[in-house]
C-alpha cells in the first residue's frame, strides 16, 4: 500500500498525504481509494456502524482483483480531503477543522449519499456557517445549508444575509427547494419578508417632514402638502430606508444615508437658529432610528408557541397546491426515520393554523370575531396560494361595528383583500378621522396586498379637502365672532387671531364630518360643535373668549343669517364624498 498516487495529478502537483489513523502504517481491515489513488486505511465495524451503504458494500463477496495485500479495497467517489474528514468525523478521535463552506457541502452530499445521519456533521459546522466571508459571498447556499442540517441558530444568522435575494426568481426558489428539501426554507423567508414590509414605514415615518421646527422667525413650508406630495415623498424614502435595511447589521449613522434625505431645506442658510433646529431633529430622528431597528425583523422565526397539528395529508394536498407541493417531497432529518409522521414546520402560530385548518376541513368553522386573527389568517390564506373566495363568508363577522370604532383600516384593508369592495367601501367612511401615516399606509399594503388600496384612501382625502376648506370658509368669523377669536367691528380686528382661528375652524370642520354618518346641518352651529358649554374653540391664544357665557362667539347673528349660512354649508355636505370610490 502506498500513502499516495504514484503519478499525481499535473492539475494538483502537491500529492495529498494521508495522516493516522489512516496511513498505510495503520492497523485496519479495509482500504478506502479515492478516484487520484490515495488509499485510507479503516476498520469495517466503525464504518459499517456508521452507514447502512457501507455495511452492505462490505457484505458482498470480494473479488481476488478488489484486494490490496490482504484488505479488500472499495473505491469511491469523493476525493482525498472530503473523505478524511468524513472518517475523521465518524472516528472516535479529535474533530475534524472544517474551514472551507465548499467542503462542508461536500460532506453533507458524502452523508446524504452514505446514509449517514447529518446530526453528527452539524456539530462540526457551527464556526464555517457564521463565517462572515462565506455569508456574504454565498448567503443562498449558507442558508439553505443551516436549514438542511436544522440547525436553527445559523439558519437565523444567515437569514440575516439574504435580504438582498429575489425571492421571485423561480431559480433561487427552485435551488432553495433542490438544497434543504422543502418549500418550508422559502416559506421562512416569505414570512420574513412580509414582516419586514409590514414594519419598514415604523422606521420610515420617523423621517416625518412637518415635523422639522426651525426657530420662531421662520415657518415650515410643508404643514400643509397635498396627500399625493406625501404619498410621493413616502415612496423615495421608503425605498432607500428599505435598502439601508437590508444589510445584515444595519446602523443609521446619519439621517442623509439612511433616508436619502436631509430634511427640509432652510429658508434662510444665514439663521444659527434654524441650523441647530435642524441638527436638533436629526439627531433626535438617528436615535429613534437606532432604537427602532432594534426591534426590526431581521431574522427568520419559526411557530410561537411550537403547537402540533395531526392532519391527513389528502385533504391539505385537496386545498392548496402548495400543501401538495410540501407533502411530495421526501421528508429530511431526524423526522425522516422508517415509522415516523413527517414533520412540517409553520411559521403561523397556532391560534392562527387552528382556524385555518378548521375552515380547511369538513367540520364545524370556526367563529371568527377578532380582527386581528381574520388579518393573520387571510394573510395565511393568501401564502398558500388558496382561493380567498372560500375564506369570505367565514371573516364576515370581522366587518362589525367594534372592529370599525377600533381599527377601522385594518378593516378596510382586510375587506380590500377579501375582494368584498362593498364592505370596503362601508369601512372606508370609519376611516376619516385616521391619519395615513407611514406606518399606517403600510399595514393597509400589507394586509390588502395592493397599493391600490392606500392609493384609494388618498384620494378620497384629496376629494374632500376643498368642499372641506370651503364650508369653513363660510363660517362667519371676522363678523360675528369674538376680537379674541379673530372677529373685529368696523374692520378693526386682531389678524394673528383671525389666521389662528381660521385653522382652528378647519380643524372642526373636518372633525364635524369625520363620523362615518352625519345628519343634515340646519344650524351650522351646533352641527359644527361651536356650541360647546367651553365656548368655541379651544383657543390657541392666551386670551379668553371676551364675549360673555349668554353671548358666545356667532350667537348674536340673525336668524336669516344662521339659515343662510347652514343651507350653503349643507348643499356642499350633500356633495361630500364619503367613501372610496371603486
Amino acid at each position: 500500500m502506498s500513502e499516495q498516487h504514484d503519478t499525481p495529478n499535473p492539475s494538483n502537483p502537491a500529492p495529498f498525504v494521508v495522516k493516522p489513523p489512516f496511513h498505510s502504517d495503520s492497523p485496519g481491515d479495509c482500504i478506502i481509494q479515492t478516484p487520484d489513488g490515495t488509499q485510507f486505511v479503516v476498520y469495517r465495524v466503525i464504518l459499517s456502524l456508521a452507514s447502512s451503504v457501507w455495511n452492505d458494500m462490505f457484505s458482498l463477496p470480494q473479488s481476488s482483483e478488489g484486494f490490496s495485500g490482504e484488505h479488500p479495497v472499495i473505491p469511491v467517489e469523493e476525493d482525498p480531503e472530503t473523505m478524511e474528514t468524513l472518517l475523521t468525523m465518524l472516528y472516535p478521535m479529535e474533530p475534524p477543522r472544517i474551514e472551507s463552506y465548499d467542503l462542508a457541502i461536500k460532506l453533507v452530499q458524502a452523508c446524504d449519499k452514505y446514509f449517514i445521519n447529518t446530526s453528527r456533521l452539524s456539530t462540526f459546522l457551527h464556526d464555517i456557517l457564521r463565517a462572515t466571508e462565506a455569508l456574504e459571498k454565498n448567503p443562498l447556499g449558507v442558508y439553505a445549508l443551516a436549514w438542511r442540517l436544522q440547525m436553527k441558530e445559523e439558519v437565523k444568522i444567515a437569514s440575516r444575509y439574504t435580504h438582498c435575494l429575489d425571492l421571485y426568481d423561480q431559480g433561487v426558489v427552485a435551488e432553495l427547494v433542490r438544497r434543504t428539501g422543502g418549500l418550508n426554507s422559502v416559506m421562512a423567508l416569505w414570512d420574513l419578508r412580509r414582516r419586514r414590509e409590514t414594519a419598514l414605514d415604523g422606521i420610515a415615518s420617523l423621517m416625518d417632514f412637518a415635523q422639522w421646527t426651525w426657530c420662531s422667525g421662520h415657518s415650515r413650508s410643508d404643514r400643509n402638502e397635498a396627500p399625493s406630495k406625501v404619498v410621493s415623498k413616502y415612496v423615495g424614502v421608503r425605498s432607500f430606508v428599505r435598502t439601508a435595511l437590508d444589510q445584515p447589521y444595519p446602523a443609521c449613522k446619519s439621517v442623509q444615508q439612511f433616508f436619502g434625505h436631509s430634511g427640509p431645506a432652510l429658508y434662510h442658510d444665514s439663521c444659527e437658529d434654524c441650523k441647530q433646529a435642524v441638527d436638533r431633529k436629526g439627531r433626535e430622528i438617528i436615535t429613534s432610528v437606532t432604537e427602532a431597528i432594534e426591534k426590526f425583523p431581521q431574522t427568520i422565526e419559526g411557530s410561537s408557541d411550537e403547537r402540533d397539528f395531526y392532519v391527513l395529508r389528502g385533504i391539505l394536498i385537496f386545498a392548496s397546491d402548495v400543501f401538495k407541493d410540501m407533502f411530495s417531497l421526501p421528508p429530511t432529518g431526524p423526522n425522516a426515520d422508517e415509522g415516523r409522521l413527517p414533520v412540517i414546520n409553520m411559521t403561523e402560530n397556532g391560534r392562527t393554523l387552528c382556524a385555518l385548518l378548521s375552515i380547511i376541513y369538513p367540520i364545524v368553522p370556526p367563529e371568527i370575531t377578532d380582527i386581528n386573527l381574520a388579518v393573520d389568517l387571510a394573510q395565511a390564506w393568501q401564502k398558500y396560494l388558496m382561493p380567498i373566495e372560500r375564506l369570505r363568508p367565514f371573516l364576515g363577522g370581522v366587518c362589525n361595528e367594534s372592529s370599525l370604532l377600533e381599527r377601522p383600516l385594518d378593516v378596510y384593508a382586510l375587506a380590500w383583500r377579501l375582494g368584498d369592495m362593498a364592505e370596503a367601501k362601508k369601512a372606508s367612511r370609519w376611516t376619516h378621522s385616521e391619519t395615513l401615516s407611514f406606518g399606517a399606509m403600510s399595514r393597509i399594503v400589507a394586509i390588502s396586498g395592493d397599493q391600490e388600496a392606500v392609493n384609494a384612501l388618498t384620494k378620497l382625502r384629496e376629494d374632500r379637502q376643498p368642499s372641506l376648506r370651503m364650508m369653513a370658509r363660510l363660517v362667519p368669523i371676522r363678523e360675528y365672532a369674538c376680537p379674541n377669536h379673530g372677529g373685529g367691528d368696523n374692520g378693526v380686528y386682531d389678524r394673528n387671531a383671525y389666521i389662528v382661528h381660521t385653522t382652528a375652524m378647519d380643524e372642526q370642520v373636518r372633525r364635524a364630518l369625520n363620523t362615518p354618518e352625519h345628519g343634515t346641518c340646519h344650524d351650522f352651529r351646533s352641527f359644527l360643535g361651536l356650541l360647546l358649554p367651553e365656548r368655541w374653540p379651544k383657543s390657541r391664544l392666551p386670551k379668553k373668549c371676551s364675549h360673555p357665557i349668554d353671548n358666545y362667539c356667532f350667537g348674536n347673528m340673525a336668524l336669516e343669517q344662521v339659515l343662510q349660512v347652514s343651507l350653503e354649508i349643507e348643499a356642499l355636505r350633500e356633495s361630500l364624498p364619503v367613501e372610496v370610490a371603486l
